[in-house]
Protein backbone atom coordinates (compact mmCIF):
# COMPACT_ATOMS: atom_id res chain seq x y z
CA UNK A 1 0.00 0.00 0.00
CA UNK A 2 3.23 1.98 0.70
CA UNK A 3 3.81 2.23 -3.05
CA UNK A 4 0.07 3.42 -3.98
CA UNK A 5 0.00 6.04 -1.26
CA UNK A 6 3.42 7.48 -2.94
CA UNK A 7 2.43 7.40 -6.36
CA UNK A 8 -1.11 9.20 -5.27
CA UNK A 9 1.00 12.16 -4.04
CA UNK A 10 3.30 12.23 -6.79
CA UNK A 11 0.38 12.09 -9.37
CA UNK A 12 -1.11 14.99 -7.30
CA UNK A 13 1.58 17.05 -7.79
CA UNK A 14 2.87 16.36 -10.77
CA UNK A 15 -1.09 17.14 -12.35
CA UNK A 16 -1.02 20.04 -10.25
CA UNK A 17 -3.85 19.20 -8.22
CA UNK A 18 -5.45 19.63 -4.77
CA UNK A 19 -6.29 16.89 -2.23
CA UNK A 20 -9.65 18.78 -2.18
CA UNK A 21 -10.07 17.96 -5.65
CA UNK A 22 -9.72 14.21 -5.06
CA UNK A 23 -12.09 14.46 -2.11
CA UNK A 24 -14.52 15.73 -4.64
CA UNK A 25 -13.63 13.01 -7.16
CA UNK A 26 -14.20 10.42 -4.18
CA UNK A 27 -17.76 11.79 -3.19
CA UNK A 28 -18.61 11.78 -6.51
CA UNK A 29 -18.10 7.85 -6.33
CA UNK A 30 -19.59 7.77 -3.02
CA UNK A 31 -16.45 7.79 -1.30
CA UNK A 32 -16.77 10.03 1.69
CA UNK A 33 -13.67 10.86 3.28
CA UNK A 34 -12.76 14.37 5.40
CA UNK A 35 -9.26 16.09 4.25
CA UNK A 36 -7.88 14.99 7.51
CA UNK A 37 -8.62 11.61 6.91
CA UNK A 38 -7.67 11.73 3.70
CA UNK A 39 -3.82 12.83 4.63
CA UNK A 40 -3.35 10.49 7.29
CA UNK A 41 -4.17 7.57 4.96
CA UNK A 42 -1.87 8.87 2.36
CA UNK A 43 1.29 9.13 5.05
CA UNK A 44 0.29 5.72 6.16
CA UNK A 45 -0.99 7.62 9.68
CA UNK A 46 -4.37 5.70 8.94
CA UNK A 47 -4.78 2.00 7.49
CA UNK A 48 -7.68 -0.48 7.60
CA UNK A 49 -10.14 -1.66 5.39
CA UNK A 50 -11.64 2.15 4.48
CA UNK A 51 -8.20 3.61 3.91
CA UNK A 52 -7.22 0.55 1.54
CA UNK A 53 -10.33 1.43 -0.20
CA UNK A 54 -9.83 5.01 -0.57
CA UNK A 55 -5.75 4.41 -1.68
CA UNK A 56 -7.54 2.18 -4.03
CA UNK A 57 -9.80 4.26 -5.46
CA UNK A 58 -7.80 7.30 -5.13
CA UNK A 59 -4.96 5.74 -7.82
CA UNK A 60 -7.41 4.79 -9.95
CA UNK A 61 -8.68 8.34 -10.28
CA UNK A 62 -5.47 9.86 -10.81
CA UNK A 63 -4.87 7.17 -13.49
CA UNK A 64 -7.84 7.77 -15.01
CA UNK A 65 -7.04 11.73 -14.87
CA UNK A 66 -3.67 11.23 -16.76
CA UNK A 67 -4.92 9.04 -19.37
CA UNK A 68 -7.79 11.86 -20.19
CA UNK A 69 -6.42 14.68 -19.55
CA UNK A 70 -2.54 14.80 -19.57
CA UNK A 71 -1.41 12.19 -21.85
CA UNK A 72 -4.56 12.69 -24.05
CA UNK A 73 -3.40 15.85 -24.49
Amino acid sequence: MEEKRERILALLKEYHLKQQWLIFELAKLGKKVAHNELTEMLHGRRAGPKAQEIVDVSLSILERYGAVYVKGA
